[in-house]
């Protein structure tokens, strides 16, 4: 983990802030000399709320000594040697870095997805300087564009900054032999639970993958089978931006299964992402094959 504690900060999550986190002061000080001398430092952004406020006010019995700034005249906030830490796997965390510039205090974050085809995408909710890589990552470029303010909500350019040293995101080498060991036996089963009800009627449950379909079986009192339906090109298997356990698939008549990861499993068979790449080889190659289009066996990942 990258981040830091420093005396003295009040922390708030940024997603509840719009994204914003502000730059975190090595310590108080009370002067404004002293808090030129914290701009530079590198900062862990970890999506807290500071208010640095403080340290560029004066006493109002001394306000008349100073001259007035022009601020026209004044460099616009901005973040040098922006960087992004972690490694920037499937299910991993990574983390935004960097120095601040010219009395930058706040600064405002967005993911995006730069797709195979050429299109961006903005990642709504990821709104602050911690993501966690997805499967909806892989095989595209991720990169997070940082916008700077100073303490009188001038924005500076925008910096953008990619994972993956401007590498495509791939799978971790421990999750790709998972799920070439599933694909190469043509099956894969795991324990998680399924929505049974609103708001949170989670029931234990054992989803069953496979070449041709899948089944989602009651793995308790209620033993039985909630769904078993064959792949089709409307089969769709989506990831929760919210909750990182969680996923849903959508089946052949349109209604959607929602689904969650055990957060005690610790393998890597058992992580969300693995099982959704897993699922989604086999719904393309069964599609592939209906369609007349699958030509040889090979990933797509």
């Amino acid at each position: 983990m990258c981040l830091e504690k420093r005396e003295g900060t009040k922390r708030k999550d940024a997603e509840g802030n719009g994204g914003s986190a502000a730059i975190a002061p090595k310590e108080a000080a009370p002067s404004q000399a002293d808090a030129r001398e914290t701009e530079g430092e590198l900062v862990h952004f970890d999506g807290t709320e500071i208010s640095f406020s403080s340290h560029f006010e004066a006493d109002d019995s001394e306000e008349d000594n100073y001259h007035v700034v022009d601020y026209i005249d004044t460099p616009f906030p901005t973040v040098e040697g922006l960087l992004i830490t972690g490694e920037p796997y499937p299910g991993n965390e990574i983390h935004v870095s960097g120095y601040s510039r010219n009395g930058t205090t706040t600064c405002r974050f967005e993911w995006v997805r730069y797709l195979q085809d050429g299109s961006v995408k903005h990642i709504e909710v990821a709104k602050g300087p911690m993501y966690i890589v997805s499967a909806d990552d892989l095989d595209n470029y991720l990169a997070v564009v940082v916008r700077s303010l100073d303490d009188r909500r001038r924005e500076g350019e925008f910096m953008k900054c990619f994972a993956n040293d401007n590498k495509k995101i791939t799978c971790h080498p421990d999750m790709l032999r998972e799920i070439e060991k599933s694909v190469s036996v043509g099956h894969a089963s795991v324990n998680l639970f399924v929505l049974r009800g609103y708001p949170d009627a989670w029931e234990p449950a054992i989803l069953e993958i496979n070449k041709s379909g899948y089944s989602i079986k009651l793995n308790g009192p209620n033993n039985g089978v909630v769904v078993a339906d064959k792949y089709t090109p409307t089969t769709i298997i989506n990831l929760s931006a919210e909750e990182p356990l969680q996923f849903s698939i959508l089946g052949p008549k349109g209604v959607e299964r929602y689904l969650c990861v055990d957060h005690n499993s610790t393998g890597i068979s058992c992580s969300r992402d693995t099982i959704v790449l897993t699922m989604r080889w086999f719904v393309k190659r069964a599609v592939d094959k209906k369609l007349g289009k699958l030509k040889r066996r090979g990933r797509f990942f």
